[in-house]
């Protein structure tokens, strides 16, 4: 009977301990802030995205995982005036795997826009990863008012 609550003991110490306790899995659809503008003054459409930390997101370059992009959907008759202003990101040798190009904390992505009338309709293309996992990549919409 001792050494069967001695065992019982040890084992409720061992789970309060931490050591019994399993990592919880990244929230991924928390991982981000983000906001959306236009300056009319310089026709540009402005992203603000924040990562939290141990979040990341994959600039172009990236090799393995799939970068971020900018949309703009044709409605309203807003037409992006060349490439979009994507931020470089920070390369990580990722060994037989090839490179990455990791975004982290905030980053801005930004157009020119023009030639449209109303709202801005489009969509942010990103995928989210921690050191030990990644998020399917996700469409996130945006409805921009000029």
């Amino acid at each position: 009977m001792k050494h069967t609550l001695v065992a019982l003991a040890a084992i409720a110490l061992f789970a309060l301990s931490g050591y019994a306790k399993k990592p919880l899995p990244p929230q991924f659809d928390d991982a981000f802030t983000w906001s959306q503008g236009y300056d009319k003054k310089t026709h540009m459409l402005l992203l603000s995205v924040n990562l939290k930390p141990g979040y990341h997101a994959y600039a172009a370059g990236e090799s393995v995982g799939v970068p971020v992009e900018l949309v703009v959907d044709k409605t309203g008759g807003w037409v992006v005036q060349g490439k979009p202003v994507l931020p470089k990101g920070k390369e990580k040798d990722l060994g037989a795997l090839g490179k990455s190009v990791l975004l982290e904390g905030k980053f801005v992505i930004s157009a020119k826009v023009s030639g449209g009338k109303g709202a801005i309709l489009g969509a942010l293309k990103m995928q989210i990863c921690t050191e030990s996992a990644c998020d399917r990549p996700k469409t996130h919409p945006f409805k921009v008012p000029t």
